[in-house]
């Protein structure tokens, strides 16, 4: 069954692994602790403070919505299902969480802006991360990836949207497709994302591509079947910036 709460006050709670939970109204704060962790499918801070157990993994399901503070516990995952929204008007501007990991499962809204430690979306095979207009994601660490060349993670908005991270070494993306946003604002750091593709309106990625020779089908340079990554066409067949790698004994 679900379980459906609206808090006001100072409470305890052990996870809840369905439902709704409200805290606090537009009047009186709410203080919610939880003490294992929980799963629900909404979680709107209206007013006051939540704290998730220290070192859990939590999942939000449809949508989390914090227009007070969520409480950076120590070593905490927050984790989005395919599909789910995380919003609202933080009490500092944006969530400041640089402890917490959050990884999405799936396809994501970000319509707010967040401060964290990592953000992960691995694997994910047609989804798309959308981001809000004048949003900014600040992380320490960056791991982004579809499944293929030919199957990529898409992370879109409709306007520029921004992602700062101090090292981009820290940094892993792959297999993504890229449209409107600008990373590294500030100290134009360029973020290194390996056989992806720039759909436009992008500032400080760098999309070049390393095409390897391999000659598994004959020596013709104009040949994709002479290269990797399979289905990316061949050196000088596309408009993005790339480099050749020529493995010794392999001459063209």
């Amino acid at each position: 069954d679900s379980t459906n709460l609206a808090i006001i006050g100072t409470v305890e709670l052990p996870g809840v692994t369905k439902g709704d939970v409200t805290i606090g109204n537009a009047t009186t704060a709410g203080t919610t602790t939880f003490t294992s962790p929980y799963q629900l499918d909404t979680l709107t801070i209206t007013n006051g403070t939540l704290t998730p157990a220290a070192s859990s993994t939590n999942k939000i399901n449809t949508r989390l919505t914090n227009n007070g503070t969520y409480t950076d516990s120590t070593d905490c995952t927050l984790q989005l299902a395919d599909g789910a929204t995380i919003d609202g008007t933080p009490a500092s501007g944006f969530n400041n969480l640089p402890n917490l990991t959050m990884e999405c499962l799936g396809s994501a809204i970000f319509d707010c802006s967040n401060i964290i430690n990592t953000l992960k979306a691995e694997s994910l095979r047609g989804r798309t991360l959308t981001f809000k207009t004048d949003t900014f994601q600040t992380v320490t660490n960056l791991s982004l990836s579809g499944s293929s060349i030919t199957n990529t993670l898409s992370l879109t908005g409709s306007g520029n949207w921004r992602i700062n991270i101090d090292d981009p070494n820290n940094a892993s993306v792959k297999w993504v497709t890229i449209k409107n946003s600008t990373a590294n604002q500030s100290t134009a750091k360029q973020i290194f994302a390996e056989e992806s593709f720039d759909n436009g309106n992008n500032t400080n990625w760098d999309f070049a591509i390393t095409y390897k020779w391999t000659g598994a089908k004959d020596y013709v340079w104009e040949d994709a079947a002479n290269w990797t990554p399979a289905n990316y066409g061949y050196p000088g067949s596309t408009t993005t910036a790339h480099n050749v790698l020529i493995p010794d004994g392999l001459a063209t």
